[in-house]
């Protein structure tokens, strides 16, 4: 019996994310490195103001 557990991050190889590429855009996953910047952006005044908590 096999076991195919991921037991860290690495181990995910960038073609295990599910990606959309267009011809002006690339959609893909959030992943933890976006973390950080998806935070910074929520705290923009754009997102603040117009949205609550």
């Amino acid at each position: 019996m096999s076991k195919s557990k991921i037991t860290s991050y690495e181990e995910i190889s960038s073609k295990n994310v599910f990606t959309i590429d267009c011809k002006d855009i690339v959609l893909r996953e959030f992943r933890l490195e976006d973390l950080d910047e998806l935070y910074d952006l929520t705290l923009q005044p754009e997102i603040t103001d117009y949205l609550p908590d």
